[in-house]
């Protein structure tokens, strides 16, 4: 028994993603940027231009992302590269020189896509973000967020700006890999409704609903069998 689909495509689809992990996520960028805000706020601040900010602030995601997918295929790379490069040589010696080359193009492939590839990538998203930078003076990303300490000589304000800076674009990526890209202020708009939704959708009160519908439907049944029995036996003079 689904209940009824919402208007708001945005609540299914917030509500179609793991409760737990999309909730996490939201906790984890909106306590990063809150901390963030609040640490920029009791400083100095240069402006910058709010749009150029965003597109290096994007830029700077996708750099982190592919760092990521770098981070991720690294090791499973070079294990699966010698694997198969020592499987080569065993199999070239022992059994045959045709399976033995085979191996050696599937080690090739493996690097190719497991660790050239993304470091490719990396490299093309750190070159799209030093583009990104060359509309500002502050020559990294993080630049831009220590441009805010130029006032202060606090080595530990530098650090508290770097770690709080880094922290808002980890879970901001934790966030997009969650959701897919959706905005947070919409998951706040709609909290509510996702909430109610995801719980009228999850299976296991799909399941305690059907189950007391069948219920119901079993005690109505026994009530109507009694009140026939009853009517009969009234009617039989």
């Amino acid at each position: 028994i689904p209940p009824d689909k919402p208007e708001d495509s945005l609540v299914t689809a917030f509500a179609a993603i793991s409760q737990v992990q999309l909730w996490a996520a939201h906790d984890e960028l909106a306590q990063a940027t809150e901390t963030y805000d609040e640490i920029v706020a009791s400083l100095n601040q240069e402006s910058i231009d709010p749009e150029v900010e965003a597109t290096i602030e994007a830029a700077h995601l996708v750099v982190v992302s592919r760092q990521r997918e770098v981070d991720r295929r690294f090791v499973p790379g070079v294990l699966s590269c010698a694997a198969l490069v020592v499987g080569a040589g065993f199999g070239g010696y022992t059994l045959r020189i045709g399976l033995g080359i085979f191996m050696l193009l599937a080690a090739a492939a493996a690097a190719v896509w497991l660790i050239a590839i993304p470091r490719r990538r990396l490299t093309q998203a750190n070159t799209l973000e030093q583009e990104a930078l060359s509309h500002t003076d502050a020559g990294s990303w993080l630049g831009i967020h220590l441009r805010r300490l130029d006032a202060a000589t606090d080595a530990t304000d530098r650090r508290r700006v770097e770690v709080a800076a880094n922290t808002r674009v980890g879970a901001q990526l934790d966030w997009d890999e969650t959701t897919g890209g959706l905005l947070l202020e919409d998951l706040d708009n709609r909290a509510e409704a996702v909430r109610a939704y995801a719980e009228a959708i999850d299976p296991k009160a799909v399941a305690s609903r059907l189950q007391q519908a069948q219920a119901t439907c079993s005690a109505t049944a026994v009530a109507e069998a009694a009140a026939r029995q009853l009517a009969g036996s009234e009617l039989e003079p």
